[in-house]
């Protein structure tokens, strides 16, 4: 009885944190500096600190062009998580 509710927190967190990856992948930013603002003053801040990190990482390996880089990363990230939702849920009904 207590690992369908288990199963269940777990996806609405790693829905949460798919959600938070697709939307920095897709989102379109007009400067620079508001990406960057965005990205430390949204949702919770483990998860801005995973996001700034990555994007800190992107910024630095490619300086000329690292915002198409993060966003395919990120996009990546968030498929991923949507990836173990569905892992999680064929492993419980099988």
């Amino acid at each position: 009885m207590g690992l369908p509710i288990l199963i269940s927190v777990a996806t609405l967190l790693f829905a949460m944190f798919a959600g938070v990856a697709f939307y920095y992948a897709f989102k379109p930013f007009k400067e620079r500096k508001d990406f960057f603002q965005h990205v430390l003053s949204t949702y919770f801040p483990f998860v801005a600190l995973l996001g700034e990190a990555i994007l800190y990482l992107c910024e630095k390996l490619f300086p000329t062009n690292f915002l198409p880089i993060f966003r395919v990363i990120v996009f990546i990230i968030g498929l991923l998580f949507i990836g173990l939702i569905a892992l999680m849920w064929l492993t419980y009904w099988t």
